[in-house]
């Protein structure tokens, strides 16, 4: 039979119409994304610098309590006078990528892999600060140097 097949019934409610990802074992219920853009403008010196980043950030939840999840950002500065400056324009990079095993509420264990480009700052969907990957017990003091 000619049957249509609505695609956006197949990937949200795979229980009534069987979905490729059923079939790969993907649980949708265990699946969460987040998505966020923020921008900012910035002056200096007459100079100015418009900055906006985008985030991704996806969670699968493995087995209860084990998730891994990713987080994928993309920095574009699409005008400014500073940004021919920048290093990081129009760059796609994993903020973070991970493993987090979280059996009770006062008990973490979490692995993960970071590629931030320096000059980002904090951002509340994730747990960390962007802006100073360096621990300070490698920090060192340039006067002394």
């Amino acid at each position: 039979q000619d049957e249509k097949v609505n695609i956006a019934k197949a990937l949200t409610y795979p229980t009534k119409i069987k979905s490729i990802f059923s079939f790969l074992g993907f649980d949708p219920n265990r699946f969460s994304m987040n998505q966020s853009y923020s921008f900012s403008f910035t002056t200096i010196g007459g100079k100015t610098l418009g900055q906006g980043l985008y985030l991704n950030t996806m969670s699968y939840r493995l087995a209860n309590p084990l998730t891994m999840y990713l987080q994928i950002g993309f920095v574009n500065q699409p005008f400014g006078s500073l940004r021919e400056y920048s290093n990081f324009n129009n760059k796609l990079f994993i903020s973070g990528a991970g493993l987090e095993y979280k059996p009770s509420e006062n008990f973490k264990v979490q692995f993960e892999f970071s590629q931030t480009p320096g000059g980002l700052y904090y951002n509340s969907y994730h747990h960390r600060p962007f802006y100073d990957q360096t621990p300070w017990w490698e920090k060192k003091d340039k006067k002394n140097n």
